[in-house]
């Protein structure tokens, strides 16, 4: 947890009752000039709910949102529809049409099949491409 100091302490509190506007838009202004503050003072929402009321646990940081949607996270109908869906596009190969047949249809048979490094990595490839590209399942 960061130190909540007295300054940022004595900020904070001079925008807290402005929270209660009736107005909305000031109200999320005033959460922005807290948020702002906090983090001017090396500190953040769950350091002030805990200077305020005791311990608070911070949520587990979240690693973001997907860029692409990779093999190993994908259920085994998103794979095959996924796979499928690539194989469809006009840009993919001959190779890669062949390849991605192979992926679902290996799937729909061994659901808990585990690929290779190299199959893996091939999959990404593809999968990220067909993502730039606005292909989805």
């Amino acid at each position: 947890m960061s130190t909540f100091s007295s300054d940022t302490a004595a900020r904070v509190a001079k925008l807290v009752p402005m929270l209660s506007s009736p107005v909305a838009g000031e109200v999320a202004a005033t959460a922005a000039a807290i948020e702002r503050t906090l983090t001017s003072g090396g500190s953040d929402w769950y350091d002030l709910a805990s200077a305020i009321g005791g311990q608070v646990m911070k949520p587990l940081k979240h690693p973001g949102p997907m860029l692409f949607p990779k093999l190993d996270l994908l259920t085994r109908d998103s794979t095959i529809a996924w796979m499928n869906a690539i194989a469809a596009t006009s840009w993919a190969t001959e190779w890669e049409c062949a390849f991605c047949n192979s992926i679902a249809d290996q799937t729909y048979r061994q659901p808990h099949r585990n690929f290779t490094v190299k199959q893996t990595k091939a999959c990404n490839a593809l999968l990220r491409r067909a993502f730039a590209e606005g292909v989805r399942p």
